[in-house]
């Protein structure tokens, strides 16, 4: 699994999301909005993050992390302890 600094985490995790996202329409679930949506945001974030800079980019990715909840998977830490 990529580390959280590696912004390509955000673009695996949006993929995963589109994915899941096509399968639950082509299936006529209710929860097919919600996954495209996180798809949408994660892709977002990937292309925001993508162009900072490596010194930058750690802060950056704790920011973007603790607001997608995927903050404590960072080098096994909990970022509400940082």
């Amino acid at each position: 699994m990529a580390r959280i600094e590696d912004p390509y985490h955000f673009l695996d995790l949006a993929f995963g999301y589109y994915i899941t996202g096509r399968f639950a329409a082509i299936n006529q679930l209710n929860i097919a909005p919600n996954l495209m949506h996180h798809a949408i945001e994660l892709l977002i974030k990937f292309t925001l993050l993508k162009d900072v800079p490596q010194p930058r980019r750690s802060a950056e990715t704790v920011r973007l992390g603790q607001s997608t909840g995927i903050g404590s998977m960072r080098s096994g830490v909990s970022t509400s302890n940082m």
